[in-house]
């Protein structure tokens, strides 16, 4: 579940649900006239992230004295607990950021977006794609961040719940300020997983 405000939920061509978007006026102006960014919710503050993002298991006292294959469940619950800290507030603030700012490049209203994506699809239909920055002059406005930690302290846990409080899985922009006919689908973002002890360097330069 996210906090998106849509119209309705409908199924595309590939089986996957998608949801129409609804727009609206943030505070900050230069996150107007965007219609990408529109569609996402206003900027939370920490206790309605927390307030959103807190699961704590069901627990009754009795239970303590049910029989061990009845206790062998309740335990199972703690796997959907999750009870973000200071780093968890902190990384959501970062990550709604890159989200905006993300997309102050990619405006579909503006002319550099379509010539953008042209570029992109040119460099690919070369099969240059290490390359891009021979193809590609228009300028990004996109960032990104990396974390670092042992395995099982949460890093993947908390970077989805925070993904799925600020965004849709897959959104259809209708909106009649690109064309009165004009569907745009759009994804926020893409979990890709990997092997644990997969080489850097074979997945930076993965086509």
């Amino acid at each position: 579940m996210n906090r998106i405000e849509t119209d309705r939920e409908i199924q595309i061509p590939n089986g996957a649900k998608a949801v129409t978007a609804k727009y609206r006026d943030h505070k900050l102006s230069e996150y107007n006239n965007n219609p990408i960014i529109q569609a996402l919710p206003p900027i939370s503050s920490p206790a309605e992230f927390l307030d959103y993002v807190t699961r704590l298991p069901k627990f009754s006292p009795e239970e303590k004295e049910f029989e061990p294959h009845y206790r062998f469940h309740c335990i199972e619950r703690l796997s959907r607990y999750f009870d973000p800290q200071t780093n968890s507030i902190e990384l959501h603030k970062l990550i709604c950021v890159l989200l905006m700012q993300g997309y102050l490049g990619r405006n579909p209203l503006k002319p550099s977006y379509a010539q953008r994506s042209r570029q992109i699809y040119e460099a690919l239909k070369a099969k240059d794609g290490k390359s891009l920055e021979n193809y590609v002059t228009v300028p990004s406005s996109a960032s990104g961040l990396t974390l670092i930690g042992p395995s099982g302290i949460g890093k993947t846990t908390n970077l989805i719940n925070i993904l799925e409080f600020n965004t849709p899985d897959i959104f259809l922009n209708g909106s009649t300020r690109l064309s009165e006919f004009m569907v745009q689908g759009s994804s926020y973002f893409f979990k890709v997983s990997s092997a644990s002890d997969l080489e850097k360097k074979i997945l930076s330069t993965a086509e």
